[in-house]
């Protein structure tokens, strides 16, 4: 069983005004579409992601979820902060508690290689 980290691999980068953020989720794991959430100023954004897959979860009932590569573009200012949540399981039924990420420009790359 793969850490958390290792199961949903989180970057960010800034990329003209705003901030980039990807996940790329490992095989045989997954996302769920609606707890990812990105938070300015204490406030949850309308954030673009995509459509993703109907899973029925035994917890949950049925989830559109997300898996491989997810891009997210923010408008957000790279100066300021952003917290972005997300949580996700393993296909094989174990899934992990909600994660946090607090951004500031300190922590982003400018342009990193992608996995």
């Amino acid at each position: 069983m793969l850490t958390v980290d290792e199961a949903f691999r989180f970057g960010s980068y800034v990329e003209g005004s705003g901030i980039k953020m990807f996940w790329q989720v490992m095989p045989g794991y997954f996302l769920y579409r609606d707890k990812i959430e990105v938070l300015h100023d204490g406030k949850a954004q309308i954030i673009q992601l995509p459509q993703g897959v109907t899973r029925q979860d035994e917890i949950f009932g049925e989830v559109m979820v997300l898996d491989g590569l997810i891009e997210l573009h923010t408008t957000f200012p790279p100066e300021q902060a952003v917290e972005v949540r997300y949580q996700g399981c393993a296909a094989q039924g174990f899934c992990y508690p909600p994660q946090e990420k607090r951004l500031t420009s300190a922590k982003m790359q400018i342009n990193p290689t992608k996995w």
